[in-house]
């Protein structure tokens, strides 16, 4: 048995029941479903804008003071989450948001590049939509990937993109697609949120940083230990 562990960023916080009642909540709530169905948003003046390219700029504006440095940067190539339907071919970035939001990254230079390194040939159930029990499993979920390295440089961490995460079991399954196909550098994830059984206390702008952990042999599933998870408040 082996442990494999992963470290992650989450942009904003999941919304709870503590939270889930603050007007900027509400508004950050609706933000994010945008930019996970690849919609439009509207800012404080009334312009309309791609919810990617909101997300995108967001981030790029973080980097180097609110997003740690080791998750974006110029020796990290950005690898976008497939969904869990197969991934069409060639990938489509209106029909692939974190494709979209990665290349944003990629052609502003702030990244070393960003491609679709990982595609799923196989489709998996998707989390919400089954019970616990029947939910995918690490192995599931690295076997349903197919993974070409030929666009990353040489020397690159590799930090995967997915809009949600909650237990980890899915990135986890790509990073050990990663590792079987051979990468052997650093592999993050990055995401705009997620989901863990944590108190808030009624923050409205919270990011957070945590360790998705699998013991392999042992659990089907990933999970991320509360003790590992580190809340860090805006400035």
């Amino acid at each position: 048995m082996s442990r494999q562990t992963l470290d992650a960023f989450s942009m904003f916080p999941y919304f709870t029941k503590a939270n889930a009642k603050s007007e900027k909540q509400k508004r950050l709530q609706g933000l994010l479903y945008a930019l996970k169905d690849g919609r439009q948003v509207t800012d404080g003046t009334g312009k309309h804008q791609d919810a990617t390219e909101w997300f995108a700029d967001l981030v790029r504006d973080a980097m180097g003071k609110h997003v740690p440095s080791e998750f974006l940067g110029k020796d990290v190539f950005v690898v976008p989450m497939p969904s869990s339907a197969v991934t069409p071919t060639p990938p489509s970035r209106g029909a692939w948001p974190m494709f979209d939001v990665a290349m944003r990254w990629a052609e502003a230079k702030v990244v070393a590049g960003a491609g679709p390194v990982l595609v799923r040939n196989s489709a998996v159930q998707k989390s919400h939509a089954v019970s616990a029990d029947k939910r995918a499993s690490v192995e599931t979920h690295a076997t349903s990937l197919s993974v070409d390295l030929k666009m990353v440089p040489k020397g690159c961490a590799i930090t995967i993109l997915d809009d949600v995460v909650s237990s980890g079991t899915n990135v986890m399954g790509a990073m050990v697609a990663l590792r079987r196909g051979g990468f052997t550098p650093e592999v993050r994830v990055m995401t705009a949120t997620h989901t863990v059984g944590a108190d808030y206390g009624g923050q409205d702008v919270v990011s957070a940083k945590s360790l998705i952990v699998w013991l392999e042999g042992q659990k089907e599933r990933a999970w991320r230990p509360s003790e590992d998870i580190e809340f860090v408040n805006w400035k």
